[in-house]
């Protein structure tokens, strides 16, 4: 797994080797990006094969976006890092930790932040349902 890497706040970015070119991905999310930790859906929405999460960070701090089958059943760490303030791309191969194809159903993407601010529930989290295909 390639280390994770970050450009300065005004450049999206990958957390990974599952995006392959960062700016292409963040071109065609970018009008998306929230504004602030709030996430936007992934998109494709619903997911394909593969999909991209985006989030933005307004001042610096840890995040953790995590994804959830519809039981609560943890499927797969996106990111889990100190990040500066900026806005951030992460993709997603459709597959779990364990590297197997998620099954078609629906799915929550939990985004987790150290800001301590309400953001769509529990201070620093927001979470957002999507739909997987097969």
């Amino acid at each position: 797994v390639a280390p994770e890497t970050v450009e300065p706040a005004a450049t999206a970015t990958s957390l990974g080797p599952a995006v392959a070119d960062a700016s292409a991905a963040a071109s065609d999310v970018g009008a998306r990006v929230a504004t602030g930790v709030d996430p936007v859906p992934p998109a494709p929405d619903p997911v394909h094969g593969s999909a991209r999460f985006a989030f933005a960070l307004p001042v610096a701090g840890d995040v953790r976006l995590d994804l959830f089958d519809a039981l609560g059943r943890h499927v797969r760490t996106l990111a889990a890092a100190s990040l500066p303030a900026g806005r951030y791309v992460r993709g997603w191969d459709a597959r779990d930790d364990q590297g197997r194809a998620a099954p078609a159903g629906v799915y929550l993407a939990r985004l987790w932040t150290s800001l301590g601010r309400s953001v769509g529930g529990a201070a620093g989290t927001a979470t957002r349902r999507f739909v997987v295909l097969n």
